[in-house]
């Protein structure tokens, strides 16, 4: 079945191949071909980067990237697609349809072939999953050491993967019985996590003089808010916080006097340069001398303290001014990159030498995304959603049915969807690239419920399946 799967596959690409030859490179693609040159310290996480400095290092080829994306993608797929089998002991025609519906995923396979970190986000999540379910059903201490690097593997590529430690933690303590082995793995993940984030801190502070973690995260706090901004009260006054308080006056009369205006939520605040933020930003840089990484580390600390305080003290202008307006982009993704192979019409001539390309090099023969794809995917997307929550609701009423094995999958992967998707509401919106890691999760379920419910009766555990409750830690 793997055979097949695999040419299936390969058949999904050479039709993509086909209609489109190149990589895609936009915007983010060429920030992350520039920092796997120089490879510091910068906005976003260095996992990408890195990952592109491996592969530039046996040659410098966009092919070889693409193939690796390709390779990642079905690797992960594959892995997670075995963990539901030894979970579920599901049939060969099943295992098949499921893993034929997993590897055709249409944005997926796009963004196999984009230089953007999506893929390999997506691939390490499945394998931070997949982990994760294989280690509370067999309490293996050499799955917990594997599971914790694709934590901290994750972290690298998506801060929204800052999530991860807790919720591995929250899932080992709902299924350990002994408080003990839940306390020293849990002593384990933080003091990792608490020692990486010390390293990010400390190169921002070497190189930029700021001690953050992430400069994009207060960006993004405040780019939120100002969404919120006209259900958030002019009187600066009840404010307490000095800085905040002048930098909301300011924000309250810039919004007021200028012509500026953000249409729909998204990311604009933080790249327009007409956008207040970036008008602060250009001050800075031409009051220090600074440059634009720089100034973004400088700002980031104010930009996080006025983010979280407007937040947490106007809640509901916040849920109302941007969390409401961002259900709509949860129900209809933007499609980004899918949206057009030229999204980016301006390419990098320097940075295509580098490869040994130039500009005529990128051009697509059919633009099957824009044209075809594009038009069903939001229908797809929509079916998808609506059989998921009626599988969540199903896994309440057939509770009973559900044995232990297919506990240890329902209950994990639904929460981590609900709390995925919870967190993106909260502090992005929504775009098709950014699903990528719980489309298959969300297939799974979906596909696995089935099962469940149509299953005459529920097979036997054999006792060598039913995990000790004794733990790893006693066990090794």
């Amino acid at each position: 079945m793997d055979l097949r799967l695999a040419g299936v596959y390969l058949a999904c690409i050479a039709v993509i191949t086909h209609c489109y030859p190149a990589a895609q490179l936009t915007w983010d693609g060429y920030y992350y071909i520039e920092i796997s040159q120089n490879f510091r310290s910068s906005i976003r996480p260095g996992g990408y980067p890195y990952f592109l400095k491996l592969l530039n290092s046996i040659t410098w080829s966009l092919p070889l990237i693409v193939t690796c994306q390709y390779i990642l993608h079905f690797l992960s797929i594959w892995f997670f697609l075995h963990v539901v089998d030894k979970v579920f002991r599901i049939k060969e025609w099943q295992y098949f349809l499921l893993g034929l519906i997993l590897i055709t995923e249409p944005v997926a396979l796009y963004h196999c072939f984009a230089i953007l970190s999506d893929v390999l986000f997506s691939a390490l999540t499945l394998a931070y999953m997949s982990t994760l379910i294989l280690f509370i059903r067999k309490r293996s201490a050499w799955l917990f050491v594997v599971h914790v690097l694709f934590i901290f593997a994750c972290i690298e590529v998506r801060h929204i993967a800052l999530f991860y430690p807790y919720f591995s933690f929250v899932i080992i303590a709902l299924y350990y019985r002994k408080l003990k082995p839940v306390l020293i793995y849990g002593a384990v993940i933080f003091s990792i996590n608490f020692s990486i984030m010390q390293l990010h801190i400390r190169a921002n502070l070497e190189l930029y003089q700021v001690p953050v973690y992430s400069a994009f995260s207060g960006w993004t706090h405040t780019n939120n808010t100002l969404y919120a901004l006209p259900y958030m009260p002019s009187d600066t006054s009840e404010i307490k916080d000095p800085e905040v308080r002048r930098m909301h006056g300011f924000f309250k009369t810039y919004m007021d006097t200028s012509s500026f205006k953000m249409p729909f939520i998204g990311s604009g605040f933080l790249w327009d340069d007409k956008s207040p933020m970036c008008v602060i930003r250009k001050k800075l840089q031409d009051s220090l001398h600074a440059e634009f990484i720089q100034a973004w580390h400088i700002l980031s600390p104010s930009f996080t303290k006025y983010g979280i305080y407007m937040q947490t003290h106007y809640p509901m202008a916040y849920i109302k001014g941007y969390m409401i307006p961002n259900m709509e982009t949860l129900f209809h993704p933007h499609d980004g990159e899918m949206m057009d192979y030229y999204v980016t019409r301006d390419m990098n001539v320097t940075m295509l030498e580098w490869y040994h390309k130039k500009p005529e090099d990128f051009y697509a023969r059919h633009q099957i995304y824009k044209n075809t794809i594009n038009a069903w995917n939001l229908t797809y997307y929509h079916i998808r959603l609506t059989l998921f929550t009626l599988a969540m609701i199903a896994s309440l009423f057939f509770f009973r049915r559900i044995r232990k094995q297919t506990d240890y999958f329902f209950v994990p992967v639904i929460l981590f969807i609900g709390a995925f998707y919870m967190l993106t509401l909260y502090s992005s919106w929504f775009m098709y690239r950014y699903l990528i890691p719980v489309i298959p999760m969300q297939v799974a379920v979906i596909f696995t419920m089935l099962i469940v419910v149509f299953r005459k009766k529920a097979a036997t555990e054999t006792p060598a399946e039913i995990p000790s409750q004794s733990g790893a830690i006693e066990n090794s």
